[in-house]
């Protein structure tokens, strides 16, 4: 401004509060006419991008529906309530049909996981009736020379725990993969 105001005296002799007063007179036109611009007249469409928009899409359901509402209400403050406007947040929209999507295939996997801890438990439960019903005899002459009823009970727990821990282990490690 300073420099065009240094071309104009010199090349018109014009005083500097004439030039301001010309500035301030520009500057009024100028903000009377984007006041009175009316962007539908000129497009059919137009595209707003949320510049922030990774921050947002990387949260919750409800975080994303909040960020939505107040980017929306932002923009309607901008161009003016009674502006014939409307707002679509078209993937945020989309994102909503992948909410609905996700929740189904967590309720297929979580169902397939209870079905599969379900089946180990039977397939720990038949080894051990299996070896108990095997080694009955041997059971019973361990007690016959004297072995007491609780160190029994300690040896089969045992033998559970050599059946259940690296199924678990492995489960966990295959699960985590």
């Amino acid at each position: 401004a300073a420099l065009l105001r240094a071309a104009l005296d010199a090349a018109l002799g014009v005083s500097e509060t004439t030039l301001d007063d010309a500035l301030r007179i520009v500057d009024a036109q100028l903000r009377d006419a984007a006041a009175r611009f009316r962007l539908d007249d000129y497009a059919l469409m137009s595209v707003f991008m949320y510049r922030d928009r990774l921050t947002t899409y990387v949260k919750d359901r409800t975080d994303i529906k909040l960020d939505m509402i107040a980017l929306t209400n932002a923009v309607m403050e901008r161009v003016g309530y009674d502006y014939p406007l409307q707002l679509q947040t078209a993937l945020a929209d989309a994102m909503q049909a992948l909410y609905f999507i996700a929740l189904f295939l967590n309720q297929i996997f979580t169902f397939t996981a209870i079905v599969l801890v379900g089946l180990s438990a039977i397939l720990i439960y038949s080894l051990m009736i299996a070896n108990v019903e095997e080694k009955t005899y041997e059971y019973g002459m361990l007690r016959a020379q004297g072995m007491q009823q609780y160190v029994l009970i300690e040896l089969l727990v045992i033998q559970a725990l050599c059946f259940a821990v690296p199924g678990i282990v492995a489960g966990l490690a295959l699960g985590f993969a």
